[in-house]
């Protein structure tokens, strides 16, 4: 009887072990776009504030594709680390350790795009992680910081997360990088609250998890229906996340709107037809009264907000990044596309002088070759590096004493 319980117990074990050693090998076929998909489950209305944001306590790897790579420069094709903590902020070691340590508050929590989720630089030197690392040993203790970036936001999908999730962490410090997906969404729509569903700041549907189960309506009431989901869900997210990053397309039947597949336009349908003018003016109003709200919103809450302008190897005379711009259904000219993004970096500096806050011109100081950039806008192990030094001294020059 023991030898057969012994026996179905290391089968069961086994089985685990085998299963969860596919998955990982799995997520060396996982891209960021795949990774997309991996959504969480939040409210069942009709009308939903959308959270952009990995998912909580996550461990899994992501792998560039390999048409990725070879438009890159300066990027590796191997599997990248990617952990989260209970809030769905990107961490690494640094974060792990000071967990252990008691009464440890987080001092700094940056906010931004995939330029600040540095999806495709080891976990350890993604800057904003890494700046706690040059930090904590220039100042001889723990530096806490938080990374919140998520590939395609812009500043009012910041400023929703600093409200949602940033605030209650009572950080010291919230450094904001935003300027080319406010500048990408309206050159196409000329409004933060028109864009395709995953992008929108508003989302209009009900309980995801219907299109799972084949059916039209889920009761919620049904206790036994959001245990399944419940256990099920944990079963996925601990065992097989990188499987169900795979998997899923294959499982939900993915509308149109939800996933961009190769030769779609995703913006189809929400684009905006305008003269440059009435586009220039617009988005030099909006985009200041959206990093003005993420300013005003921190210091109210006692947090001292900081700006940084956004690097990048976009210039008129690029005829390379041009022409993969024109290879896409764009709204703007690449030229005009360009003296919006050269706008997006003024306004930064223009109200970080108006509302007397640090200003990071990260725009200024990054060489825009690529060694420290690896396509025209995502920073190499190199730049992540440099970054980190950079916003590491800036902030000690600032705000810290260095310990004798």
């Amino acid at each position: 009887m023991f030898k057969r319980f012994f026996f179905y117990l290391s089968f069961f074990i086994l089985s685990l072990v085998l299963v969860k050693t596919i998955d990982l090998g799995l997520s060396f076929f996982v891209n960021e776009q795949q990774n997309s998909l991996d959504t969480e489950i939040r409210n069942d209305i009709n009308r939903n504030v959308v959270l952009r944001e990995f998912s909580p306590n996550q461990d899994y790897y992501l792998t560039p594709s390999k048409d990725y790579v070879e438009a890159s420069k300066n990027l590796e094709r191997k599997p990248y680390r990617m952990r989260t903590d209970e809030n769905g902020f990107i961490i690494g070691s640094q974060n792990i350790k000071s967990q252990g340590e008691q009464n440890l508050k987080t001092d700094i929590i940056f906010f931004g795009g995939s330029t600040t989720e540095c999806i495709y630089v080891e976990e350890f030197f993604r800057f904003p992680h890494y700046v706690s690392v040059i930090m904590s040993q220039k100042l001889r203790r723990s530096i806490v910081t938080l990374n919140a970036g998520f590939s395609g936001n812009h500043s009012m999908h910041s400023l929703i997360n600093l409200i949602a999730k940033g605030l209650v962490n009572k950080p010291k410090f919230v450094i904001l990088m935003n300027a080319a997906n406010d500048v990408g969404t309206f050159s196409k729509t000329v409004s933060y609250w028109k864009a395709p569903k995953r992008r929108a700041l508003i989302q209009e549907e009900k309980l995801k998890s219907t299109d799972l189960l084949g059916v039209d309506e889920v009761n919620i009431g049904d206790s036994v229906y959001i245990l399944i989901h419940t256990i099920s869900k944990r079963v996925k997210d601990l065992l097989i996340p990188n499987s169900w990053i795979l998997l899923r397309p294959l499982i939900v039947k993915i509308k149109k709107e939800n996933f961009v597949t190769e030769g779609t336009d995703e913006w189809e349908g929400y684009r905006t037809k305008k003269d440059f003018k009435t586009l220039y003016t617009e988005f030099e109003k909006q985009f200041t009264f959206s990093l003005k709200s993420f300013i005003k919103i921190s210091k109210i809450w006692g947090i001292e907000p900081i700006l940084m302008t956004q690097f990048s190897r976009w210039t008129f005379d690029n005829t390379d990044f041009k022409k993969l711009y024109e290879e896409k259904n764009q709204s703007i000219s690449f030229d005009n596309f360009i003296k919006l993004y050269q706008l997006s970096n003024q306004l930064i500096k223009k109200v970080s002088k108006e509302e007397n806050i640090l200003l990071i011109d990260l725009e200024k100081v990054v060489p825009k070759d690529d060694r420290h950039i690896y396509d025209t806008l995502h920073l190499s192990k190199e730049g992540s590096i440099l970054v980190s030094k950079i916003i590491s001294d800036k902030m000690i020059e600032n705000f810290y004493r260095i310990q004798n």
